[in-house]
């Protein structure tokens, strides 16, 4: 549960922390594929694997955690998009990274938690 925690304050620390640029009111819907030396979109999708797999694992709910993280990203996009004094853009490209790696991160957990079941089925003796 503490490194949900954590991994949920970075992801709000990484997306609302004022930057001091000056932004525009709005939002910018695009789509595009990430570039050699553009980390940003790689980034974003980076950024929401660890909260999406340890919100899952935690709840034994991968799906209801994707989303949850899919909402939080949306939510978060729309706080940068009516609150310019955060220096932050809104980007319909952010979502999808961000969803695609919560997507990641949910199919992580349902790995794990597969694992863990085998494991854990293995270790338990067999009276048969």
């Amino acid at each position: 549960m503490s490194l949900l925690v954590v991994a949920i304050l970075a992801v709000l620390l990484l997306t609302l922390v004022p930057t001091g640029r000056v932004m525009e009111v709005g939002c910018h819907a695009e789509i595009s594929a990430p570039r050699l030396g553009a980390v940003e979109l790689i980034a974003n999708a980076v950024m929401f694997v660890p909260l999406t797999l340890l919100a899952g694992i935690w709840s034994r709910r991968p799906l209801t955690a994707l989303l949850w993280a899919c909402a939080g990203s949306a939510a978060i996009e729309i706080v940068q998009a009516f609150l310019p004094g955060l220096g932050r853009s809104c980007s319909t490209n952010d979502w999808v990274y961000n969803t695609a790696g919560a997507a990641l991160g949910a199919v992580l957990a349902v790995v794990a938690m597969f694992l863990s079941a085998r494991r854990s089925n293995r270790e338990k003796p067999n009276w048969a």
